[in-house]
């Protein structure tokens, strides 16, 4: 008909470019601009005037090529994705240090309780032996049972 003609002529202009529809309501390989066709009713309407068919490069209409992006707009992304990871990466670090000095932390004072713990147990033995040391019967029960345990005797 007449609207596929200047529709042909349009995109053989240079004028006019076409939006190909992929048939599953996706985004496709669809072109800017243009009328909406299926790839199979773009076909069908070229195949009505090959002359035109012949111009048309089929693969750049339903395969768009990418188009490499400009140097400067390249080099503005990669060091924005640098900045970002470099970014990412210095947080990570922040909290790996936080986490190490919480753990530090948290095991010095384990270790002061545990030694205050042993402190405080080291101070309960020797009440005992004394306890012990000042009673002459306790004291002769206490030196058999390290004796017969293989204990050394620690007289008070």
């Amino acid at each position: 008909g007449g609207r596929e003609s200047e529709l042909v002529e349009g995109v053989l202009e240079g004028k006019q470019e076409w939006r190909v529809e992929d048939g599953g309501g996706g985004k496709g390989a669809n072109r800017k601009g243009g009328s909406q066709v299926s790839p199979e009713e773009l076909r069908e309407i070229l195949s009505r005037d090959p002359a035109s068919a012949s111009a048309l490069d089929f693969n750049a209409l339903f395969n768009p090529v990418r188009r490499r992006l400009p140097e400067e707009e390249r080099r503005r992304r990669r060091v924005e994705s640098n900045r970002l990871s470099a970014e990412r990466s210095r947080e990570k670090r922040k909290s790996n240090q936080r986490k190490l000095e919480n753990g530090f932390k948290k095991l010095t004072e384990d270790n002061a309780s545990l030694k205050s713990n042993v402190s405080n147990l080291e101070s309960d033995l020797d009440k005992l032996r004394k306890l012990i040391a000042a009673n002459p019967t306790t004291e002769h029960v206490y030196r058999v049972r390290c004796s017969s345990r293989g204990l050394t005797y620690h007289a008070a």
